[in-house]
């Protein structure tokens, strides 16, 4: 334990490692290890046997050299929802500019599903910040995440004018790559305010999800009707009162993206669309953590 403590210069090192499998009829924490400030309390089930996890991060935020490592298995049929009890955040870094990592690394067996959906991170100006999700799913494995990224703090009269946001995303089935995707985002760059890119928007959420043919077009019915409300604002509402919400439809996966004012707003898009989702997945209604309403 005594090697992950920060030095002087440096941050947390911590680790968290879950592996869920079914038994009995309902999804368990078959193993539950971690090292560092980065844990999971224990699993609550509002939805009968699948599974929720809350981890935890008690240090509250990322600061100059911490690295988060996060490795996800879910065992053949588990079903395993896993979220965080608040917004993350991602501090400015020091004069060093040394940099904040998180990574999460999941694998999905046979029938199984995984859903990796964290509330928003807050990236704060000046922050060095890389995130990424690595994704490897069996032939018949379902898998949904989303994240939801605001950059600085308007709340705060604060804006990302200084900093770098590095985020990655790669989902594999059995070795074929369904998406690999790479952004980036530098502090004050044009790209935020300029209507080829961001547009002003302060806040940008992805969701992906494994998708039938039939699920995607109940996902766009979704999008319409949010897009169709968005277009009634008026020349006196701010920008992006509501999400800009686009959908891309790929071999095997369905790519959402929205652009926002707020992270409720996107958060509450991204919540109807995995509803949606887990409905054409399983057949059932879904019910959300707790968490989130509170």
């Amino acid at each position: 334990m005594a090697q992950l403590e920060p030095e002087a210069s440096k941050g947390w090192l911590a680790f968290l490692e879950l592996v869920a499998n079914q038994r009995g009829g309902r999804t368990v924490l078959g193993r539950n290890s971690h090292r560092g400030p980065l844990r999971v309390q224990r699993p609550f089930y509002p939805e009968g046997g699948i599974c929720h996890a809350y981890i935890l991060h008690p240090p509250g935020g990322l600061v100059a050299g911490d690295e988060l490592d996060i490795r996800i298995h879910c065992e053949a049929g588990a079903q395993l929802l896993v979220t965080t009890p608040s917004a993350g955040r991602t501090y400015g870094s020091n004069r060093d500019r040394l940099k904040q990592s998180q990574r999460v690394s999941i694998r999905v067996e046979s029938d199984a599903r995984c859903e990796w959906l964290p509330q928003e991170s807050i990236v704060f100006d000046q922050a060095e910040a890389s995130n990424s999700v690595h994704v490897s799913l069996a032939e018949s494995a379902d898998f949904s995440a989303w994240e939801i990224t605001c950059l600085g703090r308007p709340a705060a009269n604060e804006d990302f004018d200084n900093g770098r946001l590095s985020q990655s995303i790669e989902v594999w089935r059995e070795g074929r790559p369904l998406l690999i995707e790479r952004s980036e985002y530098l502090g004050g760059d044009a790209l935020l305010r300029a209507p080829w890119g961001l547009g002003g928007a302060r806040v940008v959420g992805t969701l992906v999800s494994t998708a039938t043919e039939a699920g995607v077009e109940s996902l766009r019915e979704v999008v319409e009707q949010v897009n169709d409300r968005a277009s009634c604002l008026t020349a006196s509402d701010l920008p992006f009162s509501r999400p800009l919400v686009a959908l891309t439809a790929l071999p095997e996966l369905v790519v959402v993206r929205a652009f926002g004012a707020n992270a409720a707003a996107v958060k509450a898009v991204f919540m109807a669309l995995w509803q949606t989702m887990r409905l054409t997945q399983s057949g059932r209604e879904a019910a959300a953590p707790r968490i989130w309403f509170t």
